[in-house]
């Protein structure tokens, strides 16, 4: 049997955490018109000086 480990849990191992943006656009010209759009990755978190 083959011990299979996805690409996503060996990021999360390397400390890597999902990352999501949400950003909702609105269009003046078009009042009842809202578009949302969702992006999702795994990325490191900064390391910022304290």
């Amino acid at each position: 049997m083959v011990n299979a480990v996805s690409a996503e849990f060996r990021l999360q191992m390397n400390g890597y955490g999902l990352t999501t943006a949400e950003i909702h656009h609105h269009l003046p010209d078009h009042p009842s018109l809202l578009q949302l759009y969702v992006w999702q990755d795994y990325d490191l978190a900064p390391d910022f000086p304290r």
